[in-house]
């Protein structure tokens, strides 16, 4: 009798989750008042809604376990509901960059401060998950990428999103219909030219070149603006000593640095400073450079762009001269603005330019006579 009462406890199916109607029942009112009540709507008049929390609690009422049954039945009054879900895009291996690691830091942070949770996913997966496309999340944090990989995430989520409000915050390059915080990179590639101007340069190499086939890449295209308005502000002609340079990217990216600076010296033998598309190209322009019998600074200046990787002495201290982009301030800013946009229902799209800053270190001298 012992075991079969032993067995009969093993397979006692535990008591059903207390739901909001049980509520309604043992406080004597309806669905509706305590759905109220428990979204502390004004509309409910503070005893009741104090009998129904006080309720709540005795009955072990947990939201969670009906949020997407109650989700869906306010949808249909109209009424819009918060899951405290955020999503980003990010490249697969964003962890191992400082750059995205940046961003993302801020993202979180912010995120988590104002009690969203954080999703993220590869801007190049083939579908969507479905939890980004069934409702679950309220709203998405991307980097506006550039040309063809610019609009792939929205591309797919945005058939899935139609009728129901999801805002979409693109950071450092705009895209069409979303709310956006973006950088000066025209004004940081602005100082950085200025900088080297003002140590006696007047050759300049630099990695932003127009690539017709790619269409308009809205980085490059800042920056290149920023360093030509430079040349003409301090009396120059960019066309006569502004170079732009394509990278081959099909080359492995080891090989893509040492291969354009010897295209470069071959076609422009007078550059005396580099403007590099970002820190990470730092430590193979100095190998590169190093290999034609060129030193930094002494021969050669260069300037990098994002203070997001260090180009490192004997001693590990940073010797970059380099434009920083405030990124984790940007996460944070994105994630904020998208925070106000679910929480307030704003639908109005906002637009935040956030000032970058030329840090001078090491790597650039005044031009050697």
């Amino acid at each position: 009798m012992q075991e079969m009462d032993e067995r009969n406890a093993q397979t006692t199916t535990p008591e059903r989750a207390a739901t909001m109607q049980d509520i309604a029942d043992r406080c004597g009112v309806s669905l509706i008042t305590v759905s109220r009540a428990l979204r502390d709507d004004a509309r409910v008049r503070p005893e009741t809604a104090g009998r129904i929390r006080e309720t709540a609690a005795e009955l072990g009422y947990d939201p969670a376990c009906h949020h997407a049954a109650r989700r869906l039945a306010l949808r249909k009054h109209g009424i819009h509901v918060i899951n405290h879900i955020f999503a980003t895009f990010m490249p697969g291996d964003f962890a191992r960059a400082n750059y995205f690691l940046s961003l993302f830091r801020g993202v979180l942070e912010t995120a988590t401060s104002r009690g969203f949770a954080l999703l993220t996913a590869d801007p190049t997966m083939t579908q969507p998950l479905p939890i980004y496309t069934r409702g679950d999340v309220d709203g998405f944090i991307t980097i506006g990428w550039d040309t063809c990989q610019q609009n792939v995430p929205l591309a797919r989520l945005t058939p899935t999103l139609r009728g129901r409000r999801c805002p979409i915050i693109v950071m450092l390059i705009p895209v069409e219909g979303c709310s956006r915080v973006l950088t000066d990179d025209f004004s940081g590639a602005y100082a950085a030219t200025a900088h080297l101007l003002e140590l006696g340069h007047r050759h300049i190499l630099h990695f932003w070149p127009e690539i017709p086939e790619m269409g308009p890449i809205y980085l490059h295209d800042q920056r290149r603006a920023g360093c030509r308005q430079a040349y003409c502000d301090y009396g120059f002609n960019p066309d006569e000593g502004l170079y732009g340079l394509r990278m081959d990217n099909m080359l492995p990216l080891g090989e893509r640095m040492p291969d354009a600076l010897r295209r470069a010296r071959a076609a422009h033998p007078g550059i005396t400073a580099i403007l590099l598309p970002n820190d990470g190209y730092a430590s193979l322009a100095r190998e590169a450079l190093r290999a034609l019998g060129l030193s930094i600074p002494k021969d050669i200046s260069v300037v990098g762009f994002d203070d997001a990787e260090p180009l490192p002495d004997a001693a590990g201290q940073n010797l970059l001269t380099t434009v920083r982009v405030p990124l984790e301030a940007v996460g944070r800013a994105a994630a904020e603005m998208l925070a106000r946009h679910v929480t307030e229902q704003q639908s109005e799209l906002e637009a935040v330019m956030l000032p970058t800053e030329l840090v001078v270190r090491g790597t650039t001298a005044p031009l050697r006579s």
